[in-house]
C-alpha cells in the first residue's frame, strides 16, 4: 500500500500540489503560533531594576471578576502594590540575605522652561533599593538629605546636570528643586532617580505599601528552592524568579503574555480550520478526477476500505513532509508575527520568545491529524 501510494503521488504530483501547499501553510501559521502561546507562559523580557534579586515578590497581577466564575481572570490595569512590612517576614526565611522594600513612582525632571524631559519612563526610587540591580555610583554620593537625588547617567546627560547641580523634578504636581549628588549606571528601558528613603516614603502616593520586594540569596541558595520558601510566608502575593520577574518590573510584560495566549490560540486554531476545509476540497477534486483509476482498482477486487486506506496513506505521506518543513518554517513565522506585533505597539519591541520543539511537534502532529480528517471526509 505504502509503495503504491508514493508512486501515485510521484505520477500525480500537481494534484497533490494543493493539498501539500495548504498543510504547509497551516502547519507553519500554527507552529508560529505555538511559539507565541509558550513565549506568553514561559517568556518576557530581562529583568532591569532586579537583576541581582534571587526572587521577586509583587502583587498579584490578574484577579477574579466579581460575579465570574473561578476559571475567569482579568488582568490588572495598574501594577498592584504589596505591603512594605512584608520584607521583615521574608527576611527571615532561611537562605535569604536581605529583602528590600522597593518604591517605585513617577519622577520626572522638568526643564528651565517648564517642559517635561522626554526619553523613557522615569521612575523615582528610594536608595536602599539599588542593590537589586545592582546601582553603583559612577561619581559622587548617595542621597543623604531630603533635597538630595541620584540620576542615572543617561538621564543626568540628557538633563545637562553633573554632580552638584540643581534639577527640578516633578513627582506629583509642582516640580521641586533637588541637589544630584551621584550618578549611577543606566538601564535601558527606563530612567531612574533615586532619594533618600524617608524621601521616598514621602513622594510615592501610598505610604506603608510597596511596589515590589526584593530578595537577595544566601550563597548556594536556589532561586527556586528560596521562592517555595518565601510563598509560604507571603500569603497571595505574587513570588516570581527568572524571567518572571519582568512581570512586576513591567506592567506592559504581563499584559503582553496574557494577550499573546489570547491571540495566538485563537489565531492558530483558525488556521487549522481553515486547512482542513482546504485540504478536504483539494483532495475531493483528485478524487472525483481519479474516478476511473478506482474503479480500476474496484474491478480487479480492490474493497472500498482499501481505497479509502490507499487515499489515506498518499494523504499522509504528503502532510508528513509538508509538517516537517512547517514545523521549521514555524520559527520564521513566530518571528513576523512578533515583529508585527511590536510594530504597531500590541507587545513590547524587546518581548522574547521561547524557542523550543514542542511547538514544531504538536504543529506536526496536529497537521496530520488535520490532513487525515481531510482525506476521511473526501473519501468518504
Amino acid at each position: 500500500m505504502l509503495s503504491l501510494a508514493w508512486q501515485t503521488i510521484r505520477t500525480r504530483l500537481g494534484g497533490f500540489a494543493g493539498a501539500f501547499i495548504a498543510i504547509l501553510c497551516g502547519t507553519a501559521l500554527v507552529a508560529g503560533c505555538g511559539v507565541l502561546m509558550e513565549s506568553g507562559l514561559r517568556a518576557g523580557v530581562p529583568t532591569q531594576r532586579y537583576a541581582a534579586a534571587a526572587v521577586v515578590v509583587g502583587g498579584a497581577q490578574s484577579v477574579h471578576p466579581p460575579g465570574a466564575d473561578a476559571l475567569t481572570l482579568e488582568q490588572v490595569g495598574e501594577q498592584p502594590s504589596v505591603p512594605a512590612a512584608l520584607a521583615g517576614r521574608i527576611a527571615s526565611v532561611p537562605g535569604v540575605r536581605t529583602a528590600v522594600a522597593e518604591q517605585s513612582f513617577p519622577a520626572q525632571v522638568v526643564t528651565a522652561s517648564g517642559e517635561v524631559l522626554g526619553g523613557p519612563q522615569s521612575l523615582g526610587h528610594n536608595w536602599d533599593a539599588a542593590v537589586l540591580a545592582p546601582f553603583t555610583l559612577r561619581t559622587g554620593a548617595a542621597p543623604a538629605a531630603p533635597g538630595d537625588v541620584v540620576l542615572d547617567a543617561d538621564l543626568a546627560q540628557r538633563a545637562g546636570v553633573g554632580v552638584g547641580g540643581q534639577v527640578r523634578i516633578a513627582t506629583r504636581s509642582v516640580p521641586m528643586t533637588f541637589r544630584v549628588s551621584g550618578i549611577v549606571n543606566s538601564l535601558s528601558r527606563q530612567s531612574a532617580l533615586f532619594f533618600t528613603p524617608q524621601r521616598a516614603a514621602e513622594l510615592t502616593a501610598q505610604p506603608g505599601q510597596a511596589h515590589a520586594i526584593g530578595v537577595l540569596a544566601d550563597p548556594g541558595v536556589p532561586p527556586e528552592t528560596l521562592a517555595e520558601r518565601i510563598g509560604a510566608v507571603t500569603g497571595g502575593a505574587e513570588v516570581t524568579t527568572g524571567i518572571e520577574r519582568s512581570t512586576i518590573e513591567f506592567l506592559d510584560v504581563s499584559q503582553t503574555r496574557m494577550l499573546l495566549l489570547a491571540v495566538a490560540g485563537s489565531f492558530g486554531g483558525f488556521a487549522l480550520l481553515v486547512a482542513v476545509f482546504v485540504v478536504a476540497s483539494t483532495l475531493a477534486l483528485t478524487i472525483n478526477r481519479r474516478r476511473r483509476e478506482f474503479a480500476l482498482l474496484r474491478a480487479v477486487a480492490a474493497t472500498p476500505k482499501q481505497i479509502r486506506q490507499l487515499i489515506g496513506t498518499e494523504t499522509t505521506l504528503v502532510a508528513l513532509v509538508a509538517g516537517v518543513l512547517g514545523g521549521a518554517l514555524g520559527l520564521a513565522v513566530a518571528s513576523g508575527l512578533r515583529d508585527a506585533f511590536a510594530a504597531i505597539g500590541v507587545i513590547p519591541a524587546d518581548f522574547g520568545l521561547a524557542i523550543s520543539p514542542l511547538p514544531s511537534v504538536a504543529a506536526l502532529l496536529l497537521g496530520l491529524g488535520a490532513a487525515r480528517l481531510a482525506a476521511w471526509a473526501a473519501a468518504r
